[in-house]
């Protein structure tokens, strides 16, 4: 997983750009993944789970700038405790976003919280469960405005349902780490 130079896509009337941090952690001693829900005052993606993430600002400096600065933001992690190890392929959501997914490891949870505002939760999932593919499947998703198409979707975690996007960035790094 090289870390790529990514130019910031920004076209009229198309996709925000936006990126997000896949948080590895050892947690309960074994390699896990942090992900929030998201507090249901928010204007979108309420209450849904996802990794710490956001849009690109105009004073970010790139898109990995942005995923650093908005995983700090939400769940009070300090960017010296981040070791940022790769990015994962940008790819447009059909939520509006073009998406740049960073891996980041973090070895020092202290201080972590979550932000309040956006967030109300934060939780770890193990790797190992997020791998064991009885516990996740492709089904169909009808958007709002009436289309059908395939997402992920994973068994309920301490109560949490991660689908969608946040799936499919799952699914992207355990391919990745899987080979």
């Amino acid at each position: 997983m090289g870390m790529q130079t990514v130019k910031i896509r920004r076209f009229i009337d198309n996709p925000v750009p936006s990126a997000v941090l896949i948080p590895v952690v050892e947690y309960n001693q074994e390699p896990a993944l942090i992900y929030t829900r998201r507090s249901e005052h928010l204007t979108t993606h309420r209450g849904q789970v996802s990794f710490p993430g956001g849009v690109i600002e105009d004073d970010d400096n790139s898109p990995l700038d942005a995923a650093l600065r908005e995983t700090c933001e939400e769940i009070n992690i300090k960017r010296r405790q981040i070791n940022v190890i790769g990015g994962l392929t940008p790819f447009d959501s059909q939520t509006g976003y073009f998406i740049y997914p960073f891996v980041g490891i973090i070895h020092d949870l202290n201080g972590l919280q979550k932000d309040g505002i956006e967030v109300t939760r934060i939780f770890c999932i193990p790797v190992k469960w997020l791998a064991d593919p009885d516990n996740s499947r492709l089904d169909d998703y009808k958007a709002p405005d009436g289309s059908i198409h395939k997402v992920w979707i994973f068994d309920k975690y301490e109560n949490e349902t991660l689908w969608g996007i946040s799936a499919k960035i799952t699914k992207d790094f355990l391919r990745i780490i899987n080979h």
